[in-house]
Protein backbone atom coordinates (compact mmCIF):
# COMPACT_ATOMS: atom_id res chain seq x y z
CA UNK A 1 0.00 0.00 0.00
CA UNK A 2 1.06 3.16 -1.02
CA UNK A 3 1.80 6.33 1.77
CA UNK A 4 -0.93 8.20 0.61
CA UNK A 5 -3.28 5.95 1.10
CA UNK A 6 -2.08 4.97 4.07
CA UNK A 7 -2.18 8.67 5.25
CA UNK A 8 -6.30 8.56 3.66
CA UNK A 9 -7.22 5.42 5.96
CA UNK A 10 -5.21 7.69 9.06
CA UNK A 11 -7.56 10.23 8.60
CA UNK A 12 -10.50 8.15 8.39
CA UNK A 13 -9.65 6.34 12.06
CA UNK A 14 -9.02 10.13 13.32
CA UNK A 15 -12.06 11.64 12.08
CA UNK A 16 -14.22 9.11 13.65
CA UNK A 17 -15.86 9.83 16.85
CA UNK A 18 -15.20 7.22 18.84
CA UNK A 19 -13.23 5.46 16.27
CA UNK A 20 -14.55 2.25 15.25
CA UNK A 21 -12.34 -0.30 16.67
CA UNK A 22 -13.75 1.43 19.98
CA UNK A 23 -17.53 1.72 19.00
CA UNK A 24 -17.17 -2.30 17.89
CA UNK A 25 -15.57 -3.36 21.31
CA UNK A 26 -18.33 -4.08 23.82
CA UNK A 27 -16.91 -1.86 26.61
CA UNK A 28 -15.61 0.86 24.59
CA UNK A 29 -11.83 0.40 25.27
CA UNK A 30 -10.18 3.87 24.88
CA UNK A 31 -8.17 2.74 22.09
CA UNK A 32 -6.75 5.25 20.83
CA UNK A 33 -5.64 7.08 24.01
CA UNK A 34 -4.36 3.66 25.16
CA UNK A 35 -2.37 3.44 21.68
CA UNK A 36 -0.33 6.66 22.87
CA UNK A 37 0.09 5.96 26.40
CA UNK A 38 1.89 2.92 24.55
CA UNK A 39 3.91 4.19 22.11
CA UNK A 40 5.27 6.52 24.37
CA UNK A 41 6.31 3.76 26.69
CA UNK A 42 3.86 4.64 29.10
CA UNK A 43 2.31 1.68 30.00
CA UNK A 44 1.34 2.92 33.53
CA UNK A 45 -0.95 4.87 31.83
CA UNK A 46 -2.15 2.86 29.43
CA UNK A 47 -2.88 0.62 32.50
CA UNK A 48 -5.10 3.12 34.02
CA UNK A 49 -6.89 3.84 30.85
CA UNK A 50 -7.90 0.38 30.49
CA UNK A 51 -8.64 -0.58 33.99
CA UNK A 52 -11.38 2.46 34.54
CA UNK A 53 -12.84 1.32 30.98
CA UNK A 54 -13.21 -2.18 32.60
CA UNK A 55 -14.68 -3.92 35.20
CA UNK A 56 -12.24 -6.42 34.85
CA UNK A 57 -9.43 -5.79 33.49
CA UNK A 58 -6.77 -8.77 34.43
CA UNK A 59 -9.81 -11.56 33.07
CA UNK A 60 -10.40 -8.98 29.95
CA UNK A 61 -6.60 -8.64 29.02
CA UNK A 62 -6.59 -12.52 28.80
CA UNK A 63 -9.32 -13.25 27.62
CA UNK A 64 -10.71 -10.70 24.68
CA UNK A 65 -12.21 -11.37 21.91
CA UNK A 66 -10.79 -8.89 20.12
CA UNK A 67 -14.14 -7.60 18.45
CA UNK A 68 -11.97 -4.11 17.94
CA UNK A 69 -9.56 -5.72 15.14
CA UNK A 70 -12.22 -6.73 12.36
CA UNK A 71 -13.49 -2.95 12.63
CA UNK A 72 -9.73 -0.98 12.74
CA UNK A 73 -9.45 0.73 9.44
CA UNK A 74 -5.87 0.12 9.86
CA UNK A 75 -6.79 -3.53 8.81
CA UNK A 76 -6.77 -2.42 5.11
CA UNK A 77 -3.20 -0.62 5.57
CA UNK A 78 -1.51 -4.30 6.59
CA UNK A 79 -2.86 -5.42 9.38
CA UNK A 80 -5.12 -4.46 11.81
CA UNK A 81 -3.77 -3.04 15.59
CA UNK A 82 -3.58 -6.01 17.75
CA UNK A 83 -5.47 -4.24 20.89
CA UNK A 84 -5.88 -7.44 22.81
CA UNK A 85 -2.19 -7.66 22.74
CA UNK A 86 -1.52 -3.94 24.05
CA UNK A 87 -4.02 -4.08 27.03
CA UNK A 88 -1.90 -7.54 27.70
CA UNK A 89 1.37 -4.94 27.75
CA UNK A 90 -0.65 -2.60 30.10
CA UNK A 91 -1.10 -5.26 32.53
CA UNK A 92 1.96 -6.50 32.26
CA UNK A 93 4.26 -3.55 32.44
CA UNK A 94 2.37 -0.60 34.06
CA UNK A 95 2.34 -0.13 37.59
CA UNK A 96 -0.79 -0.28 39.34
CA UNK A 97 -1.95 2.88 40.62
CA UNK A 98 -2.57 3.62 44.53
CA UNK A 99 -6.64 4.03 43.31
CA UNK A 100 -7.61 5.24 46.73
CA UNK A 101 -11.35 4.46 47.23
CA UNK A 102 -13.45 7.36 47.81
CA UNK A 103 -16.43 6.96 50.30
CA UNK A 104 -19.27 7.55 48.43
CA UNK A 105 -22.75 8.55 50.75
CA UNK A 106 -24.62 5.00 50.98
CA UNK A 107 -27.98 5.20 49.43
CA UNK A 108 -30.90 3.54 52.01
CA UNK A 109 -31.26 -0.37 51.69
CA UNK A 110 -29.78 -3.14 50.39
CA UNK A 111 -29.43 -5.38 46.95
CA UNK A 112 -28.92 -8.94 46.34
CA UNK A 113 -27.49 -10.00 43.15
CA UNK A 114 -27.38 -13.90 42.46
CA UNK A 115 -24.90 -15.66 40.80
CA UNK A 116 -20.91 -13.93 41.29
CA UNK A 117 -20.54 -14.80 37.33
CA UNK A 118 -18.76 -12.07 35.56
CA UNK A 119 -22.23 -10.62 35.02
CA UNK A 120 -23.46 -10.40 38.41
CA UNK A 121 -20.06 -9.21 39.84
CA UNK A 122 -20.14 -6.30 37.17
CA UNK A 123 -23.81 -5.52 38.04
CA UNK A 124 -23.03 -5.54 41.87
CA UNK A 125 -19.23 -3.44 41.30
CA UNK A 126 -21.63 -0.80 39.48
CA UNK A 127 -24.31 -0.86 42.29
CA UNK A 128 -21.89 -0.57 44.72
CA UNK A 129 -19.94 2.43 42.55
CA UNK A 130 -23.64 4.48 42.92
CA UNK A 131 -23.59 3.68 46.47
CA UNK A 132 -25.37 0.88 46.93
CA UNK A 133 -25.03 -1.95 49.65
CA UNK A 134 -24.64 -5.10 47.74
CA UNK A 135 -24.80 -8.84 48.98
CA UNK A 136 -23.75 -11.27 45.88
CA UNK A 137 -25.18 -14.83 46.60
CA UNK A 138 -23.12 -17.60 44.68
CA UNK A 139 -23.58 -21.17 45.05
CA UNK A 140 -20.65 -22.20 44.22
CA UNK A 141 -17.12 -22.02 46.99
CA UNK A 142 -15.80 -18.74 44.95
CA UNK A 143 -16.61 -16.01 42.62
CA UNK A 144 -15.84 -16.12 39.40
CA UNK A 145 -18.51 -18.34 37.47
CA UNK A 146 -17.50 -20.05 34.22
CA UNK A 147 -14.12 -17.90 34.46
CA UNK A 148 -13.37 -20.65 37.36
CA UNK A 149 -13.76 -23.00 34.67
CA UNK A 150 -12.00 -21.91 31.68
CA UNK A 151 -8.26 -23.56 33.37
CA UNK A 152 -4.45 -22.04 33.74
CA UNK A 153 -4.18 -21.46 30.31
CA UNK A 154 -5.90 -18.87 29.31
CA UNK A 155 -6.59 -17.26 32.78
CA UNK A 156 -4.73 -17.48 35.61
CA UNK A 157 -6.44 -18.01 39.07
CA UNK A 158 -4.69 -15.28 40.41
CA UNK A 159 -5.84 -12.77 37.48
CA UNK A 160 -8.98 -13.41 38.36
CA UNK A 161 -8.55 -13.34 41.99
CA UNK A 162 -7.41 -9.72 41.65
CA UNK A 163 -10.50 -8.39 39.52
CA UNK A 164 -12.60 -10.35 42.58
CA UNK A 165 -10.21 -8.39 45.02
CA UNK A 166 -11.87 -5.22 43.15
CA UNK A 167 -15.10 -6.24 43.43
CA UNK A 168 -15.01 -6.46 47.10
CA UNK A 169 -13.03 -3.28 47.49
CA UNK A 170 -15.77 -1.01 46.50
CA UNK A 171 -17.90 -2.21 49.01
CA UNK A 172 -19.41 -5.54 47.75
CA UNK A 173 -20.11 -8.66 50.42
CA UNK A 174 -20.20 -12.24 48.89
CA UNK A 175 -21.83 -14.76 50.49
CA UNK A 176 -20.92 -18.28 49.14
CA UNK A 177 -21.93 -22.05 49.08
CA UNK A 178 -25.44 -20.28 48.95
CA UNK A 179 -28.26 -21.30 46.29
CA UNK A 180 -31.17 -18.89 46.08
CA UNK A 181 -34.35 -20.57 45.40
CA UNK A 182 -37.65 -18.76 44.29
Amino acid sequence: MDLQRLQQLEAQCIQNQPPACETACPVHVPVRTMVAAGARGDWTEARRLFTAAVPFPHVIARCCDALCEPACVRREAGGAIRIRDLERAAMAYGEQSAGGTATRRRKPGRIAVVGAGLCGMTAALELARKGYSVTVFEAREAAGGRALDSGEEALLAADLAADVARVVEAGVEFVLFTTVAL
